[in-house]
This record gives C-alpha cells, structure tokens and sequence, in this order.
C-alpha cells in the first residue's frame, strides 16, 4: 500500500463516519415508528410504506452526492491533496459507493422485531471471515482498489441477505416493490444532472481545479434540483415545507436589512 493510499484512507475516515453517524441519527424516529406499528397496529403495510418514505427521503440527498463526487472526482482530489494524489481519485469513487448503502437502513427495523433482533450479530459474525478472505484477494489482485472494491462487494452481499430477511418478515409481495417507484425519479434526475455536469466539465478541461469543482457543483446542484421538481422527486408536502422555509429566510433577510414592515416583524417574531 503507497503512502498517498494511507493518507487518503485515513483522510476519508472520518467523512464517511460522519455519513454514518448523520444517517443513524437521521433514522431514530423512524426506527420508533416502525416499533410502534408493529407493537400497536400489526401493520406490516403502513411499515413498508413508511420503509419506502424513509428510503426516498435519504435517495434524495445521498444519491446526487454520490454521483456528484463520482463526476468531479479527480478535482476533488487534487484539490484536497494536490496532484501528487491524482492516482488515488478511483479509490475515492469507489469508496464512496459505501454513501449508497446507507439509505436502506435496514437495522432500523430489525431491531423492532425481537426474532430479528440479533440478526445483525450473527450476520456480522458470519460475514468477517469471508470479508478477510476478499480483501486479502483483493490486495493480491489490485492492490488498494481491490481492497475497497473487494470492501464494497462484501457490504453490498451483506446488505442484500439482510434486505431477504426484511423482505420475508414483513411478507413482502412483488406489488409492494411498486412503493419504492419514486427513487426512479430521483435516479432519472441525478442521470440528467450528472450528463450536464460531465458536458460543463468537458469544456472547462484546461481550468483549474477549483473552477472546474465550483463550476460543476453548481450546474449540478441547480440542474438537479430543477429536474427534481420536474420528475416529481420532491413531493407536494415537501415542496410546501421548502417555500415555507425560503419564505422565512427570506423575511429574516429582510428584516435585517430593514425592509420590512413593522407588522411583518411582528408576525415573523411571533411564528
């Protein structure tokens, strides 16, 4: 393993704890919710349903981060750590890949079912060895990148056995596949965004890489938002609680600047 792959290991660490952290977090309240239904309500539908919700609302944002550092992923690099970690730039896609198993959140409902609740541990157990086994392939093979990549595989086959155990719990049915519809759209507008993005980054080829970065973010961002409405990604509720909080900022800016009314201060103090 070369020095700049340690560094950019040890670098990423903790960017990707904190991914981790934030989407455990994230997911508490629907891991009560799921709790709840199941103790009080038996409702193995209104779980997936609300399953699917939770899914959506994380496809939402960690989908387009993804593909946004998997476009711009040589200036991310070489702008963090100069160009002297170039060659690091697909160890970083790859491991990054890892943001994209974290929007399932399956441990969420394992542990509202006491037959699953050790599920997890057992699973873990069982899957360290074979994980020993494919990372030391995978550095025989490729080195650093056949060790992310061998890490990526072994959590994507670990999540999968857990998604069957879920699915089977829950007594899912090819119908209810249909709840988890909308991610296409999200996936339609992250494609579009990331196409325009790839075009921008084409042209701007020679500029440095901070133009190149700050360039493509924004035609990403705003691109991908637009496209969001448009597909439909972003719900009606959701569109409502985001115009409520643009209106707010929106005042709050206002009113520093003193161009608000003296009611519209008042109404804004007491909301």
């Amino acid at each position: 393993m070369s020095d700049y792959d340690r560094i950019l290991a040890q670098a990423l660490r903790p960017v990707l704890e904190h991914v981790r952290l934030a989407v455990v977090q994230g997911t508490t309240r629907q891991r009560d919710s799921f709790r709840h239904r199941r103790m009080r309500l038996r409702d193995y539908s209104g779980i997936i349903e609300l399953w699917a919700a939770a899914i959506r609302k994380l496809a939402l944002v960690f989908v387009p981060v993804y593909t946004l550092l998997f476009v711009v992923r040589h200036e991310f690099i070489t702008l963090l750590f100069t160009k002297t970690y170039a060659g690091a730039a697909p160890i970083f896609a790859i491991n990054s890949l890892g943001i994209l198993l974290y929007i399932c959140v399956p441990t969420s409902i394992l542990r509202s079912f006491d037959n699953l609740k050790y599920f997890r541990l057992r699973l873990s157990l069982l899957m360290i060895p074979i994980a020993c086994l494919a990372l030391y392939a995978g550095i025989r093979v490729a080195g650093m990148t056949g060790a992310i990549t061998a890490f990526v595989i072994v959590q994507t086959v670990d999540l999968s056995i857990l998604l069957r155990a879920i699915s089977r719990k829950l007594k899912m049915s090819p119908r209810d596949i249909r709840r988890f519809a909308p991610l296409a759209r999200t996936a339609a507008a992250t494609v579009v965004a990331a196409l325009m993005t790839a075009l921008i980054k084409f042209v701007l080829a020679r500029s440095p890489a901070f133009v190149v970065l700050a360039i493509c973010s924004s035609v990403f961002m705003a691109t991908f938002a637009i496209m969001a409405f448009i597909t439909g990604a972003v719900t009606a509720s959701e569109k409502a609680e985001m115009r409520g909080t643009l209106l707010k900022f929106h005042r709050l800016g206002a009113a520093r600047l003193g161009f608000s009314t003296a009611a519209e201060i008042q109404e804004q103090r007491v909301g």
